[in-house]
């Protein structure tokens, strides 16, 4: 509908990603929050059960300071719950020091899935 009234631009991509990353947390029944570390902002603290998820998303990962802004933050929490860079990037899943980098559309599609990492 934004699309429709304004016109669409190049630089929403990423609003629209964190909104459909959103409305899937919540379609799996997660609580979903916005996080503080230091000056740093996480996108999504999603809690169901009693366990809890970190997640960044980014559209890309094209230079090194977004990919420094997207896994520095999660980087610094030092607690063992699991931490998600989603991104619309090709490349395969894969595992950071800890951090797991997925494409956002297999999120969409299986979720945390353990057959997709």
């Amino acid at each position: 509908m934004k699309n429709a009234i304004v016109g669409y631009k190049d630089e929403d991509i990423a609003g629209i990603l964190e909104n459909l990353v959103f409305l899937k947390l919540k379609q799996d029944n997660y609580k979903v929050f916005i996080g503080k570390f230091d000056d740093l902002e996480v996108d999504f603290i999603a809690e169901k059960s009693g366990n809890v998820i970190y997640i960044q998303v980014s559209y890309l990962l094209e230079t090194e300071k977004t990919r420094k802004r997207e896994f520095l933050v999660l980087e610094k929490i030092k607690d063992n719950f699991p931490k998600y860079v989603l991104t619309m990037d090709d490349f395969p899943a894969s595992n950071q020091k800890g951090i797991i980098r997925m494409n956002i559309i297999d999120f969409l599609r299986f979720g945390f899935s353990e057959k997709v990492i």
